[in-house]
């Protein structure tokens, strides 16, 4: 496949920093709080200065990183008085670990690039590692109960949120969730956690069944009921294959489903699955896959069994993992071409996003997932509310955050932020169809569509 021709253009940085070997992550005023009587590591409280520069200290590499601040004033300060402090209860390790070590690296970028101050006192990011539900809610109480955060960004993963939030709610502390898109969450009548980010059957789902009919089928030559399409789905998440099917059915569409294929991770073998999916002579093939390990394996597998859709069209999930290309490295070409549905990322026609890429690869030798952006965007937003409230006191913060109104293409996840009586942002409506594309030798996920966001073309792999 020849290049892609770009849109726009960005200037990709051809450079990585070291990363702290271990994968944990301990920055200025940040520290892990372990289960199971570990001892927890407390880094000091950073210097903050006014100039065009703020240096703060992570255990493994001293980065330098831009302030928010466009002062030019050189008096230094020190921030003083009892820390603020931010609680995020996630997966460290197991299926779900790197993801919940990506999106800590957000939020500690968006912490120092408030120069780990707010309202003139320090702030304690503090992440406690849990992976069972037992695990995340007594994380959850200890954080409230004994270290005294009374302020929470969620986990990675919906489930997480689903297990912890009843937590929150229990004790009337305030958390931002910046990516869960479990509807059921919506229905629960929560008052203390807001939902940043759209839901999955309510939005997402219908979303991706349409980009079949009104793109997918245009570009392949095809009117819509003469689609071939085959959904394999994990039994993690069966009301994303089953919402589509839903769509579908609601479009007068049932017939194109000519396969459904419902499997557990984690996979070690997909052979009878692709040679059952051959058979079927699909048009546009749509995977549903959590773990980054089964995504690769399902890619190698494809490739060497022969199975080359037209249109690999994966619902996020797995086939987002900034592990995915890791686990690819020695044949990186075959992510080329695959598209992806996906909340917004950091590759759509948006310059703060932009400018957020460049920066997160810079800092942490990575380019940052969807779900990093949208987590760096959520610890920024609360930031503002805190320092807008003049307090952080969660019952004051929550007025802040419940009457919040910023317009649609602000922040750096382009998605305005206006909170409806669900506490749902209303204003999460748009997606990406995004692509797996070699740029500069790497592979890189970027936004493909729809135009008015896009960055790159499509590479048309049905021509190939």
């Amino acid at each position: 496949m020849s290049e892609p021709k770009k849109v726009g253009r960005r200037t990709f940085l051809n450079y990585a920093i070291a990363v702290v070997a271990t994968g944990v992550i301990v920055g200025a005023a940040t520290y892990f709080a372990v289960p199971k009587g570990e001892v927890t590591v407390t880094a000091p409280g950073a210097t903050v200065t006014t100039t065009k520069t703020v240096t703060t200290t992570v255990t493994g590499t001293p980065t330098t990183t831009p302030p928010t601040t466009t002062s030019t004033t050189t008096t230094t300060t020190s921030p003083s008085g009892k820390p603020v402090k931010i609680g995020c209860v996630t997966p460290l390790t197991g299926p779900l670990g790197s993801g919940g070590r990506t999106i800590t690296k957000a939020f500690t970028m968006a912490v120092e690039d408030w120069n780990n101050t707010v309202l003139g006192r320090p702030i304690d990011f503090i992440v406690a590692a849990a992976e069972t539900d037992e695990q995340l809610i007594s994380e959850a109480e200890r954080l409230i109960t004994e270290v005294g955060c009374k302020i929470f960004v969620t986990g990675y993963g919906s489930h997480v949120s689903e297990v912890t939030e009843g937590v929150f709610e229990k004790y009337q502390v305030l958390c931002i969730d910046w990516g869960a898109w479990s509807d059921v969450l919506r229905e629960k009548g929560y008052k203390w956690t807001f939902f940043l980010a759209p839901m999955c059957v309510g939005q997402y789902v219908p979303d991706m069944a349409d980009k079949l009919v009104n793109v997918f089928a245009p570009a392949l030559g095809k009117d819509p009921k003469e689609l071939r399409v085959a959904i394999m789905c994990t039994d993690l998440y069966p009301y994303v294959g089953t919402g589509i099917k839903n769509r579908l059915d609601s479009l007068g569409l049932s017939n194109i489903l000519v396969d459904y294929i419902t499997f557990t991770e984690p996979v070690k073998d997909f052979t009878e699955i692709i040679e059952r999916l051959k058979e079927k002579k699909v048009d546009i093939f749509i995977p549903v896959v959590s773990g980054a390990e089964s995504a690769a394996l399902l890619v190698r597998q494809s490739k060497q069994l022969g199975f080359k859709p037209p249109v690999f069209y994966a619902a996020g999930l797995a086939f987002e993992h900034p592990d995915l290309p890791k686990l690819l490295s020695d044949a990186p070409e075959l992510l080329q071409g695959i598209f992806t549905h996906s909340f917004l990322s950091a590759t759509i026609k948006h310059p703060p996003a932009n400018e957020f890429y460049q920066r997160f690869y810079k800092r942490w030798g990575e380019y940052p997932s969807v779900h990093a952006t949208e987590a760096y965007s959520a610890m920024i937003f609360l930031l503002e509310c805190i320092q807008k409230t003049g307090s952080d006191d969660p019952a004051a913060v929550r007025e802040t955050v419940k009457n919040a109104d910023i317009p649609t293409g602000v922040r750096v996840i382009y998605w305005g932020i206006k909170f409806d009586e669900r506490n749902q942002n209303i204003r999460a409506n748009l997606f990406q169809v995004a692509q797996w594309q070699i740029i500069e030798g790497k592979p890189q996920l970027v936004c493909v569509g729809p135009p008015e966001i896009a960055m790159y073309n499509m590479i048309p792999t049905w021509k190939s």
